[in-house]
Formats: structure tokens, C-alpha cells, sequence
């Protein structure tokens, strides 16, 4: 969540941001990234909690298997992915949705039931 945890503008400066070259996910962050990430900052305003638990509560609002990394060298980040788990976001979700596009998927893709797979490219089927 490293890059959703932080705002779009303190991401570069952080110790994680300076290593990854800008790439998110293995990719090349783009500008639906940048939105997603500022979406996630309105969202935390208005909710007064962190970028972190935002990002992993909607990580898990999939119904699909969703692995997050969660770097956990703080005793924060392990409370955070544990309140995440009771974090209820209702329209927050779709308005971070219609943000997201799809990535090239890097290295082995396993096709499970709720996605499809387009070449190298993975879609998650999001029920409306």
C-alpha cells in the first residue's frame, strides 16, 4: 500500500518512493494513479483517519482475493490492518473505482473465478 499510504506529494521524498523510480505496482505511476491517491486524501479529510487504513479497507471491499503488503516495521501499520478489517467505506468505493485503470500484470497470472484475463493484462469484474 506503500504509495496510497502517503500523500501523491510526500511520496518521492520517502525512503520507498526513491528506490521504486516512480513505478507503482511494477509499473509506471500514471496519472489515474495520482488521482486514486488524491481521491484517498479527500476521503481521509472528510473521515479524519490515515491514508493507510483507507487503502486497505478498500482493497478489501473486493469480493475477489486481494493480497495486500503491508509493511509492518511500525506497531501503527499492524493496527491500521487491523482496524481496516471493520472499516466500512460505502460510496467512497465506487468513487475510487471509476479512478482505477487497468495495469499490465507482471510476471505469473492465475485466472480465478470474478476475473478475466486479457493477454498480459488482468481485469477484476467489479459488481455494481
Amino acid at each position: 500500500m506503500g504509495y496510497l499510504a502517503r500523500p501523491h506529494d510526500c511520496f518521492k521524498g520517502s525512503e520507498r518512493g526513491s528506490t521504486l523510480g516512480g513505478k507503482f505496482l511494477g509499473c509506471q505511476r500514471n496519472a489515474a494513479d495520482e488521482r486514486i491517491n488524491r481521491k484517498i486524501e479527500e476521503i481521509i479529510k472528510k473521515r479524519e483517519t490515515s491514508m493507510g487504513l483507507v487503502a486497505m479497507a478498500w482493497s478489501l471491499s473486493k469480493p475477489y482475493v486481494m493480497q495486500s503488503i503491508i509493511g509492518m516495521r511500525k506497531i501503527e501499520r499492524g493496527n491500521e490492518a487491523v482496524k481496516a478489517i471493520d472499516f466500512i467505506l460505502s460510496k467512497e468505493v465506487e468513487s475510487i473505482d471509476k479512478l482505477y485503470e487497468l495495469k499490465n500484470v507482471n510476471g505469473i497470472t492465475l485466472q480465478r473465478k470474478g476475473q478475466e484475463c486479457f493477454g498480459n493484462r488482468l481485469l477484476y469484474i467489479i459488481p455494481k
